[in-house]
């Protein structure tokens, strides 16, 4: 066969190609995605179908974490009463305060971005994990008389490879959250995205420990000396530091306390670090930290400051989200 003859199939076979091309890409833009005769109830039906798509593999992937953990947690049991109890309640603990974040991030702006309100659920659900291990070590919850849980959650996490099938983003993202949940104060600038998934964990863990801690502080309850952090019971008892603490408006410190009251006290005392209006609403409508106040039976004069405390600003609609995080970064944090 001739070259000549040869080129000439070459050239009409690529222009049959070309036209065909030419042809879908002319399709394509007349009726494809956002085409210029296309339906865009068309593809509005497709962005939702595929976002669904991927919140679905995002849901089936969490549920393989979750399940991660609770194995994990569940290495820990040993058939002791009061240490089986305390692990329990923390694995409980972290479920809730995973529930927590979703409520959150689905009801704030700054989470509208799905890998951020992913990052926040996982650092939900991983925030305690360092707890198990600090249990079985030192047989107490107390950092002060044991060890950092949250850099040993961290540790935990690595060991563990929970986080080896997400990105080096998201593993930052909920490492950093995880290792600062509970931190004394937050650094005054975070970047973002960390500061939504940081400072919403740390709003979704408050929730819940309020929770605990109503099963704890209320009337006529007898809490458990570890999740009490070993402080006195002496109903007439309060430190003065935390109640100054309380009279200047701020957040009290832990370690300001000796006293069952302190810590009723204390816990009021977080709603100046509530960072989300999600948090506040959440807050209300649960209302443990009026179960609380009431355990201040021996107190009546503290229990009434406390209750219009807790009512004046649970009642009082907050910022938005991200004002209410910038003015927020300047405050005390514990």
């Amino acid at each position: 066969m001739s070259w000549d003859l040869l080129l000439t199939k070459a050239l009409g076979a690529f222009f049959v190609i070309a036209a065909f091309a030419g042809m879908a890409f002319l399709l394509r833009f007349l009726y494809g995605p956002k085409g210029k005769f296309r339906d865009p109830e068309w593809d509005a039906w497709n962005e939702a179908a595929e976002f669904e798509r991927q919140r679905e593999q995002e849901r089936n992937g969490e549920a393989i974490l979750r399940e991660a953990f609770l194995r994990y947690a569940g290495t820990f049991f040993s058939g002791r009463g009061q240490d089986d109890a305390s692990l329990q309640l923390k694995r409980e603990h972290s479920l809730r305060v995973l529930r927590h974040a979703e409520e959150i991030a689905g009801q704030e702006a700054d989470f509208v971005e799905p890998g951020i309100a992913r990052a926040l659920r996982l650092a939900a659900l991983f925030h305690d994990v360092g707890r198990f291990e600090q249990l079985r070590r030192y047989h107490t919850f107390a950092d002060d008389l044991s060890c950092n849980h949250a850099l040993l959650g961290v540790r935990v996490m690595r060991e563990q490879n929970f986080l080896a099938g997400e990105t080096p983003k998201a593993r930052g993202l909920v490492l950093a959250a995880v290792a600062a949940h509970n931190r004394l104060t937050a650094p005054k600038t975070l970047p973002d995205p960390l500061r939504p998934v940081l400072l919403g964990l740390r709003d979704a863990d408050k929730l819940d420990i309020l929770h605990i801690m109503a099963d704890h502080l209320g009337p006529g309850t007898r809490g458990n000396s570890m999740i009490l952090l070993h402080l006195r019971d002496e109903p007439q008892a309060c430190s003065p530091a935390i109640l100054q603490a309380f009279a200047e408006g701020r957040v009290a410190l832990y370690r300001d306390m000796r006293y069952t009251n302190d810590f009723r006290i204390l816990l009021c005392t977080w709603l100046h670090d509530l960072h989300f209006p999600a948090t506040r609403r959440i807050a209300r409508r649960e209302g443990h930290l009026i179960t609380i106040i009431e355990g201040l039976e021996a107190l009546p004069e503290l229990r009434a400051r406390l209750h219009a405390f807790v009512d004046g600003f649970l009642a009082t609609p907050a910022a938005s989200g991200s004002a209410a995080v910038r003015r927020q970064e300047s405050r005390r944090i514990s």
